[in-house]
């Protein structure tokens, strides 16, 4: 059975990623669902641009794995 994680699990999952990565404030992620050895897990995607001091800007992709729970596994940025 495929689960799909509340908008109230989601929200945490951001507030969590926001905490470790605040130039994600206001992004919200695109959610893909994956099962892995039988389990539902779910891809959080963020993508944003973060502004450089130089006046350029740097594309910055932030992934969550996160369980069926809502609780995030994995956490990790591009850049």
């Amino acid at each position: 059975m495929t689960r799909t994680l509340t908008r109230n699990q989601i929200d945490a999952i951001c507030r969590k990623a926001c905490s470790r990565f605040p130039e994600l404030k206001g992004v919200r992620p695109r959610v893909t669902s994956q099962r892995i050895k039988g389990e539902e897990r779910f891809l959080l995607t963020f993508r944003t641009t973060v502004p450089l001091p130089d006046g350029g800007s740097l594309p910055t992709i932030v992934r969550a794995v996160a369980d069926s729970n809502g609780k995030i596994l994995k956490l990790s940025s591009s850049r």
